[in-house]
């Protein structure tokens, strides 16, 4: 670390690196494997569930994407009725928060939920949901599926975000 002194050289600036070159020897270490020491982890339970959470609780409309279309008269009208039948009572309508009303989607970005998504490699990790009807909101390429109501997506201001996230977990501990 640095030092100051003075000689008859005037105020001098003395740096001893080997204590640098270990943290950056502890920093390599922790980059070189991110899955063992807890980074995809991390990121997911603390930035990946703060994007989702709030997507679902402003309907889409996070940082510039724009607010879920609802559902249709038809099917809004379909699903209250069969919900009302399987229940024996009435859940309200359904056109009013789409993805929303029973909460299961949601729930199955949960790190560790039933349906939740988190495998880990090396230097990469998937983070998702196995409800089959998700992928046909996050990305509709078939003619008859829903409206894309994307839950998942990365900003400009998330990219910062987990940049900021990613320096506080590589120098933590040096």
């Amino acid at each position: 670390m640095p030092r100051v002194t003075t000689g008859k050289d005037g105020i001098i600036l003395i740096w001893d690196f080997s204590r640098s070159n270990k943290m950056f020897k502890k920093i390599e270490a922790k980059l070189k494997n991110p899955q063992t020491l807890g980074l995809w982890r991390r990121l997911t339970t603390f930035l990946f569930m703060s994007w989702i959470s709030e997507t679902f609780a402003r309907l889409g409309a996070r940082r510039g994407h724009t607010l879920w279309k609802p559902l249709s008269e038809p099917y809004a009208s379909f699903k209250t009725s069969r919900h009302a039948r399987r229940t024996g009572g009435s859940y309200g309508p359904y056109s009013d928060r789409p993805l929303t009303k029973l909460g299961h989607l949601k729930s199955s970005f949960i790190l560790g939920a039933p349906d939740n998504v988190f495998r880990q490699r090396k230097k990469e990790m998937f983070f998702g949901s196995q409800i089959p009807y998700a992928q046909y909101h996050q990305d509709p390429e078939v003619e008859g599926h829903p409206p894309k109501r994307e839950m998942v997506f990365v900003t400009e201001k998330d990219k910062k975000e987990m940049g900021r996230e990613v320096i506080k977990w590589v120098t933590e501990g040096l």
